[in-house]
């Protein structure tokens, strides 16, 4: 019994060891923030054209976008 609760204690102190702030709060090496992204004109030309990339696709908000109905009206001409 003596030596269960001495593992048990043991345990809690090495999880409250390992707790701390340090340990825990990393910054991410793999991977752009905010803070660190838009801080030269690289990642700002980065940033707008993976807007310009999301607006090229053929679809609205996940679902297919039907260019029909422009076809049908006088909005689209030949060049």
């Amino acid at each position: 019994m003596k030596k269960y609760i001495i593992s048990i204690i043991a345990c809690g102190l090495v999880i409250t060891v390992t707790s701390c702030k340090k340990f825990l709060d990393l910054k991410p090496l793999d991977s752009y923030t905010e803070n660190t992204f838009y801080v030269d004109e690289k990642g700002l030309q980065g940033g707008l054209v993976s807007c310009y990339d999301a607006l090229q696709t053929d679809s609205l908000y996940g679902n297919h976008l039907l260019t029909l109905g422009e076809i049908r009206g006088d909005n689209v001409t030949d060049n």
